[in-house]
């Protein structure tokens, strides 16, 4: 591979973060705002992702401190509802090379705050025309009377039929779509129909790969999903560093990947 090549492959490569802050920092989960509040602003800051994707995501009290840490850098984006079940969004301002302007008139950016359905997970998606790329935030909501493994296959349906449709529009069209599924690979895989172009990245038989420790089991229940990529870079996550033991800021971890746009 020669030098061109090289800096070709630096400039087009798009770092990604999702991570579920079950509410962070809300007083809804925990009293002890300050703390969480500085852990997500350091981790972000920290890890200097070009997206970052947050799930939970919770309008509360003290939430200016994140957006304006965010905004040194990015231009974020939320959903209208946060009740716990909120989306936040954030894309490098350097990297992607955009100005409010443009993400007003819609010239480089649209933003998609509803799916069109009242079954659908949490969702947020925002589409990049420069690179015809579409970034889908969404978290698969958990019913707690009956929790039914049919309302998640449900909300999946929703979500692939509108991935559907936007392909159907134009073929060519890339996807990333990042957040808590709340299941397992082969849930997942199987409720997508085990359609061979929803690239599942990471797979949960790799026990070393893992974003939520239940009592008795380590599993992957965060994941991304590209579409009509050539090629992955990297799919990773830290190995369990924000233990809500130790109050460091949530119960999953943050799983992340590398993309060549």
């Amino acid at each position: 591979m020669d030098m061109n090549e090289v800096n070709n492959l630096s400039t087009n490569k798009v770092s990604i973060m999702a991570w579920n802050i079950k509410g962070g920092a809300s007083i809804l989960w925990d009293k002890d705002i300050k703390s969480r509040m500085n852990v997500i602003k350091d981790t972000i800051t920290d890890r200097d992702k070009d997206i970052v994707i947050l799930t939970e995501f919770v309008l509360y009290k003290g939430i200016d401190e994140l957006f304006d840490e965010l905004n040194k850098k990015y231009y974020y984006f939320i959903t209208a509802t946060t009740c716990y079940n909120g989306v936040l969004i954030a894309l490098k301002k350097e990297k992607f090379n955009i100005n409010s302007k443009e993400i007003f008139n819609n010239e480089k950016i649209v933003i998609n705050n509803n799916i069109g359905s009242i079954y659908a997970p949490d969702f947020l998606e925002i589409y990049l025309r420069d690179y015809n790329l579409y970034i889908i935030g969404t978290r698969v909501k958990v019913k707690i009377k009956p929790q039914n493994d049919e309302d998640k296959k449900n909300q999946i349906n929703v979500l692939k039929n509108h991935i559907d449709n936007k392909l159907s529009e134009d073929a060519k069209c890339k996807f990333v779509i990042g957040g808590d599924w709340n299941m397992a690979y082969n849930y997942l895989k199987k409720y997508l129909n085990n359609d061979s172009r929803f690239i599942i990245n990471g797979n949960n038989t790799d026990k070393s790969i893992y974003s939520f420790k239940f009592p008795n089991n380590k599993i992957l229940l965060d994941h991304f999903i590209t579409i009509n990529f050539a090629d992955t870079l990297d799919f990773y996550c830290d190995g369990w560093k924000f233990n809500k033991d130790n109050k460091k800021c949530t119960d999953h971890d943050i799983v992340y990947l590398d993309i060549i746009v």
